[in-house]
C-alpha cells in the first residue's frame, strides 16, 4: 500500500480578508480527513501553516480571503514544547460546535510574547470509528434491557439520545494541541559544537607534532613539550567554555519553560 502523501501549505490572508464571523473556515476544514494547523509568532510577525494530505489541499483553497502557497517544512528545533491531550485518550470529540463557539484571543496573546512561540493543533477524522462505537453501545444497552425484560432507565435513555444526537450532527476528531517557545540553543547543539572544536584541536595538535619529526631530537622534545602544554590548555578552555554554555542553555530552557507555562495559562484563562 502506497503511503499517503502530505503537503505543507502557508495560509496568507489577503487585504480583503475579513473576520470570519460565520465560521466559514471551520465549515470547510471539517471536510478534511486529517490536518495539522500551525501558528508561528516571532518578532511581531505571524505565519499560518497547515500540513494536510495531498488530496485535501483543495479544501483550503476555498477559504474566502485567503491565498494558499506551498511551504517548506517548518523548523521545530530550538523549542521547548508541551502537549495538551484529552484526559480520556479513547474519547472522540467534535472539531467544534459551530452553534456555541466563542471567539478566542489566542492569537493576540501569542503575538504579545517577546520570544518566538508556536501553537499547533493535530486533528484526525475518526467519525467512522466513533459512529460505530456509539451504535454498538446503544445496541448493547437495548439488547441487555430486552433480555432482562425491563425498560431502560431515564438516565440510559438520556445518554443514548445525547450520543445519537452527536452521531448525527458532528464530525468527530482525535485532537492534540501543542504549544512551544523558542530557546537560544539546544543542548545537543552545544555538545556537537564542543566535539567539533575538540576534533579540530586534536587534528591541529597531531599535525604540529608530525612536523617536528624533521627537527633535531633535543629541539623536537622542547618544541613538543610547548605544543603539548598549549594543546592541554586549549582543551581545558574548550571544556570550561562548554560548561559555561551548558549552564547558560539550561537556565534559558528553564526560563523558556516558565514562559511556555504562562502562555498556556493565558490562552486558557
Amino acid at each position: 500500500m502506497t503511503p499517503e502523501k502530505f503537503v505543507w501549505l502557508e495560509l496568507k490572508p489577503q487585504q480583503k480578508f475579513k473576520d470570519d464571523g460565520q465560521n466559514k473556515m471551520l465549515e470547510i476544514i471539517q471536510h478534511a480527513s486529517e490536518f495539522a494547523y500551525f501558528v508561528f509568532c516571532n518578532n511581531g510577525a505571524m505565519k499560518l501553516v497547515v500540513r494536510t494530505p495531498e488530496n485535501n489541499q483543495g479544501l483550503f483553497k476555498t477559504i474566502p480571503g485567503i491565498s494558499i502557497e506551498p511551504a517548506k517544512t517548518p523548523n521545530f528545533e530550538r523549542m521547548v514544547t508541551k502537549y495538551l491531550t484529552l484526559k480520556n485518550r479513547h474519547s472522540m470529540v467534535p472539531l467544534v460546535d459551530l452553534t456555541t463557539i466563542t471567539k478566542s484571543n489566542l492569537y493576540s496573546k501569542l503575538w504579545a510574547e517577546k520570544r518566538g512561540c508556536m501553537m499547533a493543533c493535530f486533528m484526525y477524522d475518526n467519525t467512522k470509528k466513533i459512529l460505530s462505537e456509539i451504535s454498538k453501545k446503544s445496541s448493547t444497552l437495548e439488547r441487555q434491557a430486552a433480555a432482562k425484560n425491563v425498560a431502560l432507565s431515564s438516565k440510559k435513555k438520556t445518554e443514548i439520545a445525547a450520543a445519537n444526537q452527536k452521531r448525527e450532527s458532528h464530525s468527530h476528531y482525535n485532537c492534540t494541541i501543542i504549544f512551544g517557545v523558542q530557546v537560544a540553543s539546544e543542548l545537543s547543539e552545544i555538545q556537537t559544537r564542543k566535539q567539533r572544536m575538540r576534533d579540530e584541536e586534536r587534528r591541529y595538535f597531531q599535525s604540529k607534532v608530525k612536523n617536528l619529526k624533521s627537527l633535531h631530537s633535543v629541539e623536537s622534545r622542547k618544541e613538543c613539550a610547548i605544543i603539548s602544554e598549549s594543546h592541554k590548555n586549549t582543551v581545558k578552555n574548550i571544556e570550561n567554555d562548554f560548561r559555561t554554555d551548558l549552564k547558560t542553555a539550561k537556565a534559558d530552557i528553564k526560563e523558556s519553560t516558565t514562559i511556555l507555562d504562562t502562555v498556556i495559562a493565558k490562552c486558557f484563562a
